[in-house]
Order: C-alpha cells, then sequence, then structure tokens
C-alpha cells in the first residue's frame, strides 16, 4: 500500500503531469467564461401588457408606443433565445449593441411561430412574442393557459421577482 502511495506520489510531482493539470484547468476556465451566457442582463419594457381574461383563457394585447426604434429593447429572460420589439428572435451571441437581434445573422428569424398551435400557444416564450408582434396578429392572442401569464409576469429562476413590465388588469 506504500509503495502505490509513494509511487502516485511522485508522478502528481512531476513537471509534465501539473502541466497537463494547469492546461486542462486553463482550458476548462477559458471554455466556462468565454461560453458563459449573460443571466442579469436588466431589459426595460415600456410596451403595456393587457391581460384580460375569456371563455378560452387569457387574451394579451402589446401596445408598441415607437414601431421605428434604432435601440431594441428585448426579452432578456431565456437561456440561449431572446425576442426583441422588432419581432426577431436570435441567440444571445446574435445581439447587436444596441439590443436588437442582428437580422443578418444565419439563426435570426422574423415573427416567427415556429412551435405555435392554431390556437396560439407556443412552446418557446420567446416565439410566442416574436409572433404576436407580426402585424396580421398584433393586437389579439388568446392564450389557453395561465403558465403563459406566470412567465410574462415572473422569472423561473428568480420566483416573485417583478420583470420591469407594466401590467394592466381589466377594471384598473
Amino acid at each position: 500500500m506504500r509503495g502505490i502511495r509513494s509511487s502516485f506520489i511522485r508522478v502528481l510531482r512531476k513537471r509534465w503531469f501539473l502541466g497537463l493539470i494547469f492546461l486542462f484547468s486553463l482550458f476548462y476556465f477559458l471554455d466556462r467564461t468565454l461560453n458563459q451566457i449573460p443571466q442579469d442582463l436588466t431589459y426595460q419594457i415600456s410596451d403595456t401588457v393587457l391581460i384580460e381574461p375569456t371563455r378560452a383563457g387569457l387574451e394579451i394585447r402589446v401596445e408598441t408606443h415607437n414601431r421605428n426604434v434604432t435601440t431594441c429593447r428585448n426579452s432578456g429572460q431565456g437561456r440561449s433565445l431572446i425576442v426583441d420589439e422588432k419581432g426577431y428572435v436570435c441567440q444571445w451571441q446574435d445581439m447587436m449593441p444596441s439590443g436588437c437581434c442582428d437580422p443578418t445573422a444565419v439563426k435570426t428569424r422574423h415573427y416567427t411561430c415556429r412551435g405555435c398551435s392554431n390556437n396560439h400557444c407556443c412552446a418557446v416564450y420567446e416565439h410566442c412574442v416574436s409572433c404576436c408582434l407580426h402585424p396580421e396578429r398584433y393586437g389579439s392572442v388568446k392564450v389557453s393557459s395561465l403558465v403563459l401569464m406566470q412567465r410574462i409576469l415572473f422569472k423561473k429562476s428568480h420566483p416573485g421577482k417583478n420583470l420591469g413590465t407594466k401590467t394592466k388588469l381589466p377594471n384598473d
């Protein structure tokens, strides 16, 4: 037992082994640091989100005050996707300094309803917002689940924390 322990300690003291551990640690650190997705970006939404109960569930109406913008407000909510106020859905790395999605990026989609059913329920929040911003659909979208309301009002990672949206409920 003592011989195994001493030979193991000798291997640990060799420079090539220490260099190998250092290089592995350096690559691991760089990979985690450079591929990190921003988690605490705050975003400001000055649009009004109206949530009205209907027979089918909820009706959400988004009123955008300024359609011709040079800087964009974006969802800042997803781990890999964001949606800007122009209806573009893109990955975090495709977001321009203005906060807008880069429309020339390969994976950027405009007014995408991918994953949305005929009754306007979407599997991905960012796709739901993008689909709702399409001029033909803009104004009324029926949502059949209260889960979407919770996702709009609260971050899952920080329950109870307000996202900064102005929310008007009926009769307010």
